[in-house]
């Protein structure tokens, strides 16, 4: 069990645990897809990459230059990713492990970070002074009794105060659009994962640890929601994150991954409806 400062995000992505060990990307495959989705994506099970898209690369910039931690910059001299020149930098500064980006976005994204920054101080009073990019490792029981490995990446943390800060980058950052990610993107996982190994690093902390997110619109004028779970939400991402641990430590343990499976499948209301009124 573990809380570092000085992980570097690709060491972390690999899994720096010594078995394969669960986190909260991993928990929502596993309960919205399949054990055998989650193999696939595991870095020390199936292995398989994920290609960066621009839009990937724009969050982790983001996240570098308001958090000042992340992995090393590369900047192209290019207008565009169009040119084959372009695209060869690229691909050699991802396999580097480096972030590529055009040396015309990177004073955009500059200038973004100095206002998103800026509106966090001002209307939220959030200053981000506290831990950036902070790796955690815990130990949580199954419902079975034996330990799962898990781990998390926070994006900012106050240790001594018990608050977990996380940026989400969407392009609609109004309070309906971001309660609907909640589910969607299993923030309700995260909620549950991150304060429970924060807690369990930090005993005294237990009833006083809070998870706020910060939804950016990445556009101008770049509003903000600062959101924190309500007590339902809470509840519900306990119970998913306890599921998720439960079922990785039975796939783990007898090594089966399986898929969809078979099953009966039922007539949802709406395609009746539908049939019935093609039919009439």
């Amino acid at each position: 069990m573990s809380l570092v400062t000085d992980l570097s995000e690709a060491d972390y992505h690999n899994d720096p645990c010594p078995v394969p060990s669960l986190s909260r990307s991993t928990a929502q495959t596993l309960l919205d897809k399949s054990p055998l989705h989650a193999w696939h994506q595991h870095p020390k099970l199936g292995g398989s990459p994920v290609t960066p898209t621009v839009a990937m690369d724009h969050g982790s910039l983001m996240h570098l230059l308001l958090l000042g931690k992340g992995p090393t910059l590369q900047e192209v001299d290019a207008d565009s990713w169009r040119t084959k020149a372009a695209k060869e930098e690229r691909d050699a500064a991802r396999e580097a492990g480096k972030l590529p980006v055009l040396v015309g976005d990177l004073a955009k994204a500059r200038a973004t970070a100095e206002v998103i920054e800026a509106k966090l101080a001002n209307d939220h009073g959030i200053l981000l002074d506290g831990e950036s990019e902070v790796t955690m490792t815990w130990e949580r029981p199954s419902s079975r009794g034996r330990p799962v490995h898990c781990r998390a990446r926070l994006d900012h943390v106050w240790q001594k105060d018990g608050r977990i800060l996380d940026l989400k980058f969407y392009a609609s950052a109004k309070p309906d659009d971001v309660i609907r990610k909640v589910l969607d993107h299993g923030l309700d996982i995260q909620h549950a994962a991150y304060t429970d190994g924060f807690i369990r690093h930090h005993n005294d902390l237990a009833g006083r640890t809070s998870f706020v997110l910060v939804f950016i619109e990445p556009s101008a004028p770049h509003a903000i929601t600062v959101g924190e779970l309500d007590g339902e939400w809470q509840d519900l991402g306990e119970r998913r994150w306890q599921a998720a641990v439960d079922l990785w430590d039975e796939c783990v343990t007898k090594n089966e991954w399986p898929g969809y499976g078979h099953r009966r499948l039922w007539a949802p209301s709406w395609a009746l409806t539908r049939v019935e009124e093609q039919l009439a």
